[in-house]
């Protein structure tokens, strides 16, 4: 980063407001600054200039912007910046969208970028909401206006109810990837998922989720919608698209061996099955972290079968870090028969908070240390 940094052919002049280090010296990073900024040329002087004058940028991101590209006229920036503040961004949105994608002030504000910004708020995104997604990822106006946003806009559309719901789509953190990733593909496979009955509400889940999986080829995607129907999903819970994800989001030799995993626990085909459709989750764990549940819960806690398949969210909790520390703080307040009676299922299920206050607090004067043990055994300590 050091040799990245100095090695950007900018010039500006230090500003005399530098703020110092107590002892009134400039900081190490102020110093690091101005070496760098002394080896700066002079012929790109006035893009650094530019950019901290003009688009709020901070010095530092200013030099990384100016070494990706070289303003030799204002014009044009000038227009995108003033585009940007006519649609209503606020000057930190345009700031981020800047330092993300710095090429957008050389593209062509009003037959490129414009049009594109009002298939936008045409379906209702106020000019502070299509700020904020932009700035999320200012890709969205590099890509292809006809082939991707405007069919992609139409997509979503079809199936959320409101521009609230695409804003909140748009907004999530990945949700946004659904411009990079779209294709014709993207439609037909949530056609196949709602001809089998998925509801649209879960599909944008899906789209928040895990939008690549809707990319994948659609021949492929359709037979595993159809396996996971076959295997016993209702296409009305959510876990129907978490099992489709689940399938398409690994290959089959890691499948294969997850299930002998299981089998060498002695859990059946129709178990395994059993599980995987009431929480399809427990098969994106890793196979170690499958193993070491299975031996914790039916090894050393002696849980039948029956009852890990009747609760199978427990598969998914860190042994480590929370299954272990709580059944020892159980086991410590049985054992001082400060209780008769505990679920070890809700104990590890509760929120952490309520754990430390019905099991940790409320008998740490009974039992001395049991908090300092408790933390120790998660870590904290």
């Amino acid at each position: 980063m050091f040799r990245f940094v100095c090695k950007v052919p900018l010039h500006v002049h230090w500003k005399s407001n530098v703020n110092t280090s107590s002892n009134g010296h400039p900081s190490f990073r102020q110093m690091f600054s101005m070496k760098c900024l002394s080896t700066l040329s002079k012929s790109t002087s006035k893009t650094l200039d530019y950019l901290i004058d003009t688009s709020g940028l901070s010095q530092d991101s200013a030099i990384k912007v100016a070494s990706q590209i070289d303003l030799n006229s204002a014009t044009k920036p000038n227009m995108v910046l003033q585009l940007f503040r006519d649609f209503g961004f606020s000057e930190s949105h345009i700031a981020d969208i800047i330092t993300r994608r710095p090429s957008l002030l050389l593209a062509k504000p009003y037959k490129t970028l414009k049009p594109k910004l009002e298939v936008f708020t045409g379906i209702g995104i106020s000019n502070t909401d299509l700020g904020k997604i932009i700035s999320l990822d200012p890709n969205i106006l590099n890509t292809s206006l006809d082939r991707k946003i405007i069919p992609c806009m139409s997509l979503l559309k079809s199936f959320c109810k409101s521009s609230s719901s695409i804003i909140a789509l748009l907004t999530c953190k990945r949700g946004i990837w659904i411009f990079r990733i779209f294709s014709n593909t993207i439609g037909i496979n949530i056609e196949a998922l709602r001809k089998n009955g998925v509801p649209d509400t879960n599909i944008s889940k899906l789209i928040m989720r895990k939008p690549g999986i809707l990319s994948r080829e659609a021949e492929e995607f359709q037979k595993v919608v159809e396996e996971v129907k076959e295997m016993g999903f209702d296409p009305n819970s959510p876990m129907f698209t978490h099992g489709v994800c689940a399938i398409l989001g690994m290959k089959q030799n890691k499948w294969i061996s997850k299930v002998a995993v299981f089998k060498s626990f002695g859990l059946s085909d129709g178990e395994i099955n059993t599980l995987f459709v009431k929480q399809p989750m427990v098969m994106a764990q890793s196979e170690e972290k499958i193993r070491r549940a299975l031996d914790f819960f039916l090894n050393k806690m002696k849980w039948s079968v029956d009852r890990i398949l009747n609760n199978p969210v427990i598969l998914l909790l860190s042994i480590e870090k929370r299954v272990v520390p709580r059944c020892f703080v159980i086991e410590q307040v049985i054992g001082e028969g400060l209780v008769k009676k505990v679920s070890f299922l809700k104990a590890l299920t509760m929120a952490e908070a309520k754990f430390l206050s019905d099991f940790v607090m409320k008998y740490q004067e009974d039992i001395p240390g049991l908090t300092q043990m408790y933390q120790k055994k998660i870590g904290v300590l």
